[in-house]
């Protein structure tokens, strides 16, 4: 009767240890969908902060914390990227450059690539031969793994009430320095974006999808 009673309990316990793996089992399950889920969300979005200005001649702004796909992302990258080219190429005899788009500049610009800007920007009155310069961009694409963008942008050059016409390619290697995002800066560059070559490259090889018409 006894060995009856004890192969029952040891039945009971057998049975018991089996619940125990099982529910442990599903737990380390649900856990590692979880994590799985949690990877999964964050290679697939960013959470970034993004400013809307309002008016030309009003640049009051609020902050619009966002969760964005990359692909957003890149889109957003490639907008900063043409508004640094516009900004930078843009000219006005004898009128100062707005200090806020200087600071958009700066942001985004390694110590080299600012420090270029700042000696053209000085040198700018004597040398130019033309009163004004607006900039158009036209194109750009991604290449170098998306580490370098090529942008394609058109000069409109006036000079003694006439107007002259270039198209130009701009080349442009970044880098991502999250330690470069501050908070007095974050509005300006929330990637952590930082150009650290900026060279005229019009000159490319006629298979080169900007120098296609």
């Amino acid at each position: 009767m006894r060995s009856k009673k004890t192969e029952a309990h040891n039945n009971l316990l057998i049975l018991s240890r089996k619940w125990k793996l099982a529910v442990i089992f599903d737990i380390f399950i649900i856990l590692a969908l979880i994590l799985t889920i949690y990877i999964l969300i964050n290679q697939n979005f960013t959470k970034i902060k993004y400013v809307e200005f309002g008016k030309k001649d009003n640049y009051a702004f609020r902050v619009l914390t966002s969760t964005i796909a990359n692909e957003e992302k890149q889109l957003l990258i490639k907008q900063y990227l043409r508004d640094y080219v516009k900004f930078r190429e843009s000219y006005e005899y004898g009128k100062k450059i707005d200090k806020r788009i200087v600071e958009k500049i700066r942001a985004i610009s390694s110590d080299k690539v600012f420090k270029s800007y700042e000696v053209l920007q000085k040198t700018r009155d004597k040398i130019s031969t033309f009163n004004k310069r607006e900039i158009v961009i036209l194109q750009d694409i991604e290449i170098e793994n998306g580490r370098s963008h090529h942008v394609r942008y058109k000069t409109i050059d006036h000079y003694n009430g006439e107007k002259y016409e270039n198209e130009w390619i701009m080349r442009i290697d970044y880098i991502f320095e999250k330690h470069r995002v501050r908070q007095k800066n974050e509005l300006l560059n929330p990637f952590g974006l930082v150009i650290v070559n900026y060279r005229d490259d019009t000159i490319l090889n006629e298979e080169d999808i900007l120098n296609q018409k």
